[in-house]
């Protein structure tokens, strides 16, 4: 398999084809703006003229940050397994055992605030608002934890996933677009040199474009493990990292679990 993350993309963006349709279809009957086709300015939203679908989705996603994500409770409980506590009580007795479970759970609830004060601190509840609004209309999203960076959240017009027949992640790209004034701050003048210098040997280059195509890739190598790396232009940046599953900076989430390409 070619692991260039262009080349990859773009044998994936004709099978994404048929999700990104159906998400244009039901952005048209609840919020258009949600969703849009590509290419397509906001003062060319199509019109509904009926509001029953916005208030849905809007109501709908209310309930589900509400209820996954309160943003006064902790969304995750940590506690002590009843087969441990006994066994701590039985150990070292009523009063001593309760001491320490006691503690313990001080201990548990203020792991459980740290999670929540960081969790809002980094800026994960925007980026998880527009991925519940993006989930509940198109079924599709997609979640960046860039680092050093905030969260920010993508519809399917910028990514492409592959999953195998049980639905296990297998490649995810994230395509965005650079400036060459963003492109020289983050890679340095010389970087940027030779990007040009390789994009004029290329047929479809475009002399008057100061954008920079971005992918930003993830590739399963084995068990859950993945590589990930960075491409401008299609030329990579920086070495490749191995990353395990549940610390993969790519999110690619969907409503509904199906065995699909999307």
């Amino acid at each position: 398999m070619n692991h260039n993350l262009r080349s990859l993309y773009n044998q994936l963006v004709a099978p994404r084809h048929e999700w990104v349709e159906r998400g244009v279809r039901s952005a048209v009957l609840t919020i258009p703006s949600i969703f849009p086709r590509e290419g397509q300015h906001r003062h060319r939203l199509p019109q509904n003229y009926q509001s029953i679908g916005a208030r849905g989705v809007n109501n709908l996603t209310s309930k589900l940050n509400l209820t996954l994500f309160p943003p006064t409770d902790p969304f995750m409980r940590l506690n002590i397994p009843e087969a441990e506590r006994a066994s701590i009580v039985s150990q070292y007795g009523e009063g001593d055992g309760g001491t320490i479970l006691q503690e313990a759970d001080q201990s548990l609830r203020a792991i459980e605030a740290n999670a929540l004060s960081r969790f809002d601190q980094a800026g994960w509840r925007p980026a998880v608002a527009e991925a519940m609004r993006l989930l509940v209309v198109t079924g599709n999203a997609l979640i960046y934890d860039r680092p050093g960076g905030r969260p920010a959240t993508y519809n399917l017009h910028n990514y492409v996933v592959s999953r195998d027949a049980d639905g296990t992640l297998e490649l995810v790209i994230l395509k965005q677009k650079m400036t060459k004034v963003s492109a020289i701050a983050q890679l340095g003048e010389e970087a940027v040199a030779t990007i040009d210098r390789m994009r004029r040997e290329d047929d479809d280059y475009d002399a008057y474009s100061e954008e920079y195509e971005v992918y930003t890739g993830a590739l399963r190598e084995d068990g859950d493990n993945f590589k990930f790396w960075e491409e401008v232009e299609g030329i990579p940046v920086g070495a490749p990292t191995d990353v395990p599953l549940r610390r993969l900076p790519l999110l690619p989430l969907r409503f509904q679990e199906e065995p699909t390409c999307s």
